[in-house]
């Protein structure tokens, strides 16, 4: 029986300072919100809202990347390894966070937090209203990446098992056209109605930045660009390659 081939790992240096601007621009945008500050910090701190975006490409990148190390080298990946791998690495941190602020009400920033059972079950992000549930808030990204972490792999994983993984680009063409068709209906129908309303901003962020359309929009934008336009190829690439056709 042929072994299978060991499975290398790259270190990309490039990827660390991406993080490092993406914690930057979020950082310099909620300080020129909540504390006296210069000017110039008010100014770059418009655009912090793209180091959100930012994480959400490198995560599902560093992620995707990962999966499909493995499906080269060994033809099948386990989802056993997957998820006991992501649940030591995010949910014992995450999980004392969230009982630090139910524990201990004086911890919270003002407002109330989600139900327990949304930050649980890490849907706190659908129907979000940040002025009235400002504790904890910024747990929607998070959300948001494990809902990722639950769908992709499982997808891949039934694209596998019933080998069609070379006909795998079809389905996320769909899942992309899906997710713009939800966000023209939430937009259309949910907000644009509402937008000489006093709480337009807080409509917005509710259907259209928090809303579950963003996690299939988040789905495909994490995704390596050769591996969702051909999941087939991606499997012959080897990590440089893939990166010499996204960069």
């Amino acid at each position: 029986m042929p072994l299978s081939k060991p499975i290398t790992y790259h270190q990309l240096h490039g990827l660390n300072h991406l993080r490092a601007l993406a914690i930057t621009l979020v950082i310099v945008y909620h300080y020129s919100r909540q504390f006296a500050h210069p000017e110039w910090t008010h100014n770059g701190g418009r655009f912090g809202w793209t180091g959100v975006d930012l994480f959400f490409v490198l995560s599902g990148y560093l992620i995707a990347s990962q999966l499909f190390r493995e499906i080269k080298a060994k033809h099948t990946f386990s989802l056993k390894t997957f998820f006991i791998k992501r649940f030591f690495r995010i949910i014992p941190a995450y999980l004392f966070i969230v009982a630090l602020y139910f524990l201990f009400p004086f911890l919270r920033e003002f407002g109330q937090p989600a139900p327990l059972w949304k930050f649980i079950t890490f849907t706190q992000n659908i129907g979000l209203n940040v002025m009235l549930q400002g504790t904890f808030s910024h747990a929607w990204s998070l959300c948001i990446e494990e809902q990722f972490y639950l769908l992709f792999p499982l997808i891949v994983f039934t694209l596998l098992n019933f080998k069609v993984l070379q006909k795998g680009w079809v389905l996320f063409v769909l899942l992309f056209l899906f997710s713009f068709a939800m966000r023209l209906y939430a937009w259309h129908v949910l907000v644009s109605p509402f937008a000489q309303a006093d709480d337009f901003v807080i409509i917005w962020y509710k259907y259209i930045y928090y809303a579950p359309g963003a996690v299939q929009t988040a789905l495909l934008l994490e995704l390596p660009l050769p591996q969702c336009l051909n999941l087939s190829l991606c499997l012959k690439l080897k990590l440089k390659d893939m990166v010499t056709c996204i960069y």
